[in-house]
């Protein structure tokens, strides 16, 4: 069920969702001996997903384009795993903000947010987790040449931490950047091509809106 409403460059959707995952696959981990844990995919059941996603896109003044999705959802997975029942259940959510700043002609500036709630695991659970992400772009020599810097987790906020529960063993892990992630790309057109598509907002759970 959705429903979409666009009025020139402003549009907003609501849809709502039931998915059924079979043969729902998870990283796992085992005890291996004493002192190593075996950590594997493997085939856990059926994952369940029920909920609801809305998106709106806006612009501003012909300079700031913003695009604002969240996502609702109650997540379950059902299963058995070492012939033992581990089904488990949480009340997941997670929301993202796209702003696009067309400076000058030839100068534009991006800065995304997200946010990622904790979610259930067929071992644990998984915390949440907010990044902050930017980028500048800038086009030189009649728009031939352009620069592109990107900056990842400008606040160093993407900590990942996990948990997970198994026969005989307790396992906690956490990872996160030490500094922002930085990369700077060059391009060059050496022909008069011209995309006439029009970049668009973002999908459930995908990439990021780069330039």
């Amino acid at each position: 069920m959705e429903f979409y409403n666009q009025y020139g460059e402003k549009f907003f959707s609501i849809e709502g969702y039931y998915r059924v995952t079979h043969n729902h696959t998870e990283y796992v981990r085992t005890v291996y001996s004493e002192t190593a844990i075996l950590r594997y995919p493997e085939n856990v059941g059926q994952a369940y997903a029920a909920g609801a996603e809305a998106m709106l896109s806006y612009e501003l003044f012909n300079t700031w384009q913003f695009n604002l999705s969240g996502n609702v959802y109650n997540y379950k997975v059902e299963g058995n795993l070492f012939d033992k029942d581990y089904s488990s259940e949480s009340l997941n959510w997670n929301a993202r903000l796209n702003n696009s700043f067309n400076i000058t002609k030839n100068f534009q500036l991006q800065i995304n947010g997200a946010y990622n709630s904790p979610t259930a695991t067929s071992q644990g659970t998984t915390e949440g987790y907010f990044s902050v992400d930017g980028a500048i772009k800038t086009n030189f020599l009649e728009r031939k040449l352009s620069m592109v810097l990107q900056l990842r987790d400008i606040l160093q906020t993407a900590k990942h931490e996990q948990t997970t529960i198994g026969e005989s063993f307790y396992y906690y892990n956490k990872s996160y950047r030490k500094a922002p992630f930085v990369m700077l790309s060059l391009s060059y057109k050496f022909n008069n091509y011209k995309s006439n598509e029009k970049q668009g907002g973002r999908g459930e759970m995908g990439g990021d809106d780069e330039f």
